[in-house]
């Protein structure tokens, strides 16, 4: 059986984003989303830093969303709990940064994506970097947050 880490590798190398390598690899060990094209969909807009703008990497995205479904709170939140799942997601945010450099798409592929041609001119460095950065996320969603465990 594929491991969910090798499957979010193979997703990324066949062409979907970053956000939805991560998030359609997991997302079934939580309520919520139904089913892979439900995650494959909600997930896509925030691949490329958000709609290929390079704002914040799609890997941080598609692993907050899941930390979200593993964490997230839906029934009267108390104000304490919500900071609890703040600093949990600034935790996460602050690990990623220590991996990568940056949470920011732009910083961490070191080039321009933001246009067809320039996304067809990056393919070294996002074959190099984002590959890199998508598999910090998954070893810290599955070592250090636990996303495995219910």
């Amino acid at each position: 059986m594929e491991s969910r880490k090798s499957a979010v590798l193979r997703d990324l190398m066949s062409g979907y984003s970053c956000s939805q390598s991560i998030f359609a690899a997991y997302f079934d060990l939580f309520d919520g989303i139904q089913d892979r094209e439900a995650a494959l969909k909600v997930s896509l807009v925030f691949g490329g830093g958000l709609a290929g703008t390079q704002g914040v990497c799609g890997a941080v995205y598609g692993s907050v969303m899941l930390l979200g479904l593993k964490h997230g709170i839906v029934d009267n939140p108390s104000e304490e709990d919500m900071w609890d799942f703040n600093y949990l997601i600034r935790d996460f945010l602050k690990d990623f940064e220590e991996k990568n450099g940056s949470i920011y798409c732009k910083d961490i592929v070191r080039c321009d994506i933001t246009t067809p041609e320039a996304f067809a001119k990056a393919k070294d460095n996002i074959e190099e970097y984002c590959v890199n950065a998508v598999l910090s996320a998954v070893d810290l969603l599955e070592n250090k947050y636990n996303i495995l465990e219910k």
